[in-house]
Formats: C-alpha cells, structure tokens, sequence
C-alpha cells in the first residue's frame, strides 16, 4: 500500500502565498538598502509640499483604485489584495518601525558611521521606508477594494477601519513637508515677530508674541552626598538623596544621618548664616546635620546656589561632601500677548503640554533660560503648523467609528447564535414534557 506524498509547490507559481511575500518584502528591502547605500551623499528626503502633495495622493488613490478593478482577477492582484501579503507587508513595516525605535533618529552623517550610509539614522526618509510603505499601501488598499463591492452590512466596519487607516498613512506621509516647526526667543515685556527654524534660518511671522510673565513651578531640592575627587554622586549608580520636603526630615547618607534643621527656599549668604529674601538671583538653602558612624555630629549650610550665587557645600571628609542639588522643574508656562494684523490682541497662557492655538498655528512651551532657573526672563516658545492634521484625525475617528461598529454588529451576532441555541436545546426538551 502506498503512501501519497504532497509535492511542494514551486516559488512562484499561482496562487502566491506567504513564501513570495517574504521574499518580496526581502528583496524590497535589500533594494532600498542597496539605493541607500548608493546615494549615501545625496538628499533622499521624500517631502512634498502643497499643492503637489494633494495632487500626488490623489493620484495614487487613484491609480490603485484603476488597477484593482481593472485587473483585479489577475493573481497578482488578488495575491496583493489577500491575507499573505498583507501579513508580510505588515511584518515589514513592523521591522523598520522596530528600527526606528531602537536606532536614534537625525544623526549626522558624519557622527552615524555604517548607520547613516544606510539610512537608518533617518529612516522615514530612506529608500527601505519608502519601498516598504508603498508595499503596505497597496496591500492595504487592495484589500480594501476588495469588500466593497458588493456592498454588504457587514463589511461595513471592515471598510472603516481599512479606509481610515489609508487616510491616516497617506495624509501623515504626503503632510510631512507641509509641516512648519518654529521657535521664538521672548523676552518679558518685549514684542517678537521673527521664528527661526531647527537649521537657524529666519522667518518673519504673520503674529507677534509678547511675554508678559514667565512662571515655575520647582520640586524641592535635595540633600546628597558628592566624590571630591570626580563630583558625582555616590554611591555611584544609585546615589542616597534626602529630599527637603519639610523642616524636620531626616535621612540616611551612606553611613551618616542628616537632619534638615531649616530650610529656605530663597535666601542669600550674610555673614556665616543664609537669611531670607526675595532678590533676583536668590537660591535656596538649608542648615543640615550630620551624625556619623561614631556617633559624632556636625552642622553648616549647604546651597546649590544659582546664576548670581556660588554653591556651598559641607566637607564631610577629605573623600566626600555634602551638598543640595538644583530644584527641578515642576510645571512652567508663559503669559502672552497675542497679536495679528488686523490688530487683534489675545491674551494666552500656554505650557508644555498645553498649547494655545490661533490662525491655524499652536503654540507650545518649549523651554526657558534654565541657568537662571526660576528667574528667567526668556521663554522659548514653539509655533507648529499642519494643515494635514485634521485629515489625519479624521482617519483615525474612522477606525474608532469602525471599531465600534464590529463591537456592534458582534454583539448582535453573539445574541442571534445565543437565542439559535437556546431554541435547539428547548425543542426537545419540550417534546419530552410533552
């Protein structure tokens, strides 16, 4: 009796499946490196810019569309608009993207060694990116062509999540050179109209800023210990800190206990004491004890100073000192005025996470002069514009909407298969009962 053997079938014939999927996202991206590789000195950046990014997505919408319903009975199509490839272009998009986030992006080529030659100091702008996106697109419209026609109920969701994701992919992408990210340098009390951008060079804005108040919020400082010799924090790794959250607290230093007997969150040095005050340039301080092993205690102010004060520590041995470190920020945020040319004045407060938008532009808190810390009088504002955000948000509420919509229609499916159930398990039970 023989046993029937299953021949293997051979790559590249019909039906395609995963075995040519992974080997097409192979060579794609072995292509993309080699092109990399090639024009390692040449500028491969993708962006366009309006109106020809409109034009562009348009057209490429247009062109799958076309060669879908055109040819959509050929095997490649149907190959492309199946499960495999959509698999494996999603398996190659999830290697560049794992790239992307382990590689730091925006090296310079000089610094990126075989990294930059290869492009993936700059991936979203590198030929593998760009060939690995465009296999994704075509799966990804193909498939989403593909349920349509005909038009049916539960393919409703199905086309929402797959159309949303196509607008969300193609505007992000096409939308990228559109993106404008400036920066504004304030002063308080003086108007600014000019942004430079990340290469220094300058623009004049259809808006002016005024800094009225710059204000911080700082956590306390804390207490440490400090290497003499190389002024890093021991132990090393993990140094012991006290943090100074109220007159009173105590703490383990190494092997020392210190005690905070008074703290001032604004003081200067008079005589051999720090006393309080509210001037400019003001730092906080604070009176520590410290008790050693041998039971011996001492005490003396210590302070991290600030951009007019020099900081003060304590000699706790010819190895080790003690010190306060810098407060770190907590929360700051600008007060500004708001002007355009048609003389409107708006009055904004914007933060870090909490920007202030106007005239198609958000304003951001950025940063501040941090050697002045909190009496900085610069307050470094970004201005981002992107016309294709709203696009972009618009496929992603079209994956929510389709999201829900399957919840929806599974719930109702759960229940219609429930109450089939239940009605062939009641029949005959009734037929016994009766």
């Amino acid at each position: 009796m023989g046993t029937a053997t299953k021949q293997r079938r051979p790559l590249w014939s019909f039906p395609w499946a995963y075995r040519e999927g992974f080997v097409v996202s192979f060579g794609l991206l072995v292509t993309g490196f080699m092109l990399e590789g090639i024009s390692a000195n040449t500028s491969t950046d993708f962006a366009l810019r309006w109106p020809t990014n409109l034009f562009v997505g348009l057209g490429f919408t247009a062109f799958v569309a076309l060669v879908y319903f055109r040819w959509r009975k050929n095997p490649i199509i149907k190959w492309l608009s199946g499960v495999p490839a959509a698999i494996t272009s999603t398996a190659l998009m999830g290697i560049l993207v794992v790239i992307l986030g382990i590689l730091p992006q925006g090296v310079p080529a000089e610094e990126g060694g075989l990294v930059a030659r290869f492009g993936l100091n700059q991936m979203t702008t590198s030929w593998p990116f760009l060939f690995a996106m465009g296999f994704f697109m075509l799966t990804l419209g193909f498939a989403s062509l593909k349920r349509i026609y005909p038009v049916r109920k539960n393919n409703f969701g199905y086309l929402l999540n797959h159309l949303g994701l196509w607008i969300t992919l193609l505007a992000a992408m096409l939308g990228s050179g559109d993106l404008i990210r400036l920066t504004m340098d304030l002063y308080e009390g003086k108007p600014e109209w000019r942004a430079t951008d990340i290469e220094g060079n300058m623009y004049e804005m259809p808006l002016a800023l005024k800094l009225e108040d710059f204000n911080i919020e700082q956590y306390r400082p804390k207490v440490a210990i400090v290497d003499n010799k190389d002024g890093k924090l021991r132990p090393s790794g993990a140094p012991h800190m006290v943090l100074i959250e109220h007159e009173g607290i105590e703490g383990k230093l190494l092997d020392n206990t210190v005690k905070v007997l008074k703290y001032l969150p604004s003081a200067k040095r008079v005589g051999d004491r720090y006393e309080r005050v509210n001037e400019v340039g003001a730092g906080p301080a604070a009176l520590v004890s410290i008790t050693g092993p041998d039971g011996k205690a001492s005490e003396a102010w210590i302070s991290c100073g600030s951009f007019m004060m020099m900081p003060e520590a304590m000699t706790l041995s010819d190895e080790y000192s003690v010190v306060m470190t810098a407060p770190e920020p907590k929360k700051f945020s600008s007060e500004l005025k708001i002007m355009t040319p048609d003389g409107k004045e708006t009055e904004a407060t914007v933060e870090v996470n909490s920007p202030y938008a106007i005239d198609g532009w958000k304003l951001y808190q950025l940063s501040y002069n941090s050697q002045m810390g909190k009496w900085s009088n610069l307050s470094v504002v970004e201005l981002v514009r992107d016309p294709w955000l709203p696009v972009v948000y618009f496929g992603v509420f079209m994956m929510i909407f389709g999201s829900l919509y399957i919840l929806w229609v599974g719930k109702g499916i759960g229940e219609k298969v429930g109450n089939a159930v239940k009605k062939a398990v009641d029949k005959p039970l009734e037929k016994e009962a009766a």
